[in-house]
């Protein structure tokens, strides 16, 4: 389960079992995972946490950006699923090829290193970013009627989207590693912003108008947010 109030700087999921110890692991894809036995009180976890609040961040950063993964027979996510990658020599392909067949991301192209992989794929990531992002937005548009001054698609590591008050919308790219519906509650909950400049109760009604999942979308975003530290956190 993911816990509803979070007092710590990060999120993180509690699995409970028959185990008698506490281990906490940090996971590139799934983030941080908190074991502990069935009965152990909610505020110890948390107590616990708070004493290692700093390293477990770091951790997580360092994870995340600097992942073991980006390697064949490894997952990534995409749209809110696992693709496995994998890599095939081509030497057709002197500059790696990137394509989705099946349940695979495939890099097609001569022995390259993990460097050149990671790039590979990180360039990949971020042109289906722009492309989904885009095509979502101007969906969206024409159906809550608005118009916003500018859209921008940039790497953010605190927000997944934002409102100034001029109007300029803002989406964090590595929403590509979110669902559809819940790229499209972002989305929304942004261009309300164009409505509402705050989170009233008006607001959340004007959200709930356009979609009447959000909360269940709000909470996937929740749980993901280390996803906000994936690779190419400079651009």
């Amino acid at each position: 389960m993911t816990e509803k109030s979070n007092p710590l700087s990060f999120h993180y999921s509690v699995i409970r079992s028959k185990r008698k110890t506490v281990t906490v692991s940090v996971n590139p894809v799934k983030g941080v995972i908190v074991r502990v036995p069935k009965n152990y009180r909610m505020d110890s976890i948390i107590k616990m946490l708070k004493q290692h609040e700093m390293k477990i961040v770091q951790t997580l950063e360092k994870t995340v950006l600097h992942p073991q993964g980006f390697e064949h027979g490894d997952q990534i996510s995409y749209l809110g699923s696992h693709l496995t990658i994998a890599h095939q020599k081509s030497f057709e392909h002197h500059v790696p090829i990137v394509n989705i067949e099946g349940e695979r991301l495939v890099i097609k192209g001569t022995l390259i290193n993990r460097d050149e992989m990671i790039k590979a794929i990180e360039e990949w990531l971020l042109t289906e970013a722009i492309k989904i992002l885009t095509e979502r937005s101007e969906h969206l548009m024409d159906r809550l009627d608005v118009k916003p001054s500018k859209i921008s698609f940039r790497s953010q590591k605190t927000r997944w989207g934002s409102c100034s008050s001029k109007g300029s919308i803002s989406l964090n790219w590595k929403l590509v590693f979110a669902p559809l519906d819940v790229i499209d509650y972002v989305i929304i909950h942004e261009f309300c912003h164009l409505f509402h400049m705050n989170h009233s109760k008006q607001f959340w009604e004007k959200v709930a108008s356009f979609d009447s999942s959000f909360k269940e979308h709000r909470s996937w975003l929740k749980r993901n947010a280390h996803l906000v530290y994936w690779p190419l956190s400079k651009r």
